[in-house]
């Protein structure tokens, strides 16, 4: 018993204080580690939030171009649209006016073909020339008993 005491005095006096200053280094060193663990830990979740509200905010700013980039095509289509339907209106004229133009020239020359038919005829049927009231009026007979081109 006096050895147990003596050895457990000599452990108690040199060894057990240099033990126990170890164990307790090692425990303040885990609890740094645990502290910086959850340190780091909290950082990389803010991190993450700040990626995420980042990420999200570039993904909302892609939907409005792509939004913006829709209305856009939609009224450059409407424009082109317009034009063509504008331009189909330009050319429906044109033909109108054309056709218009030709039917004038044909009445015209229907005019002149029939003058010179009736100023033949009347040569023929008279056997002289005409006057020019003579030649006014037959013209006019004429074209008021053609059929009406309107």
């Amino acid at each position: 018993m006096i050895i147990f005491l003596c050895v457990l005095a000599i452990l108690s006096k040199f060894v057990w204080p240099a033990v126990l200053g170890g164990l307790q280094a090692r425990e303040e060193k885990i609890r740094e580690d645990l502290e910086s663990a959850e340190k780091a830990s909290a950082e990389a979740k803010q991190m993450l939030s700040d990626y995420q509200s980042k990420l999200d905010e570039a993904a909302g700013q892609v939907q409005t171009m792509l939004a913006e980039a829709r209305r856009d095509a939609e009224a450059n289509g409407q424009k082109i649209i317009d034009a063509a339907k504008e331009e189909a209106a330009g050319q429906r004229e044109r033909a109108l006016s054309d056709i218009e133009n030709a039917k004038k020239v044909a009445m015209a020359e229907m005019a002149g073909q029939t003058s010179k038919l009736a100023m033949q005829v009347a040569r023929s049927v008279v056997g002289r020339e005409l006057s020019a009231d003579d030649h006014a009026d037959l013209i006019r007979q004429s074209m008021e008993r053609l059929p009406s081109q309107n």
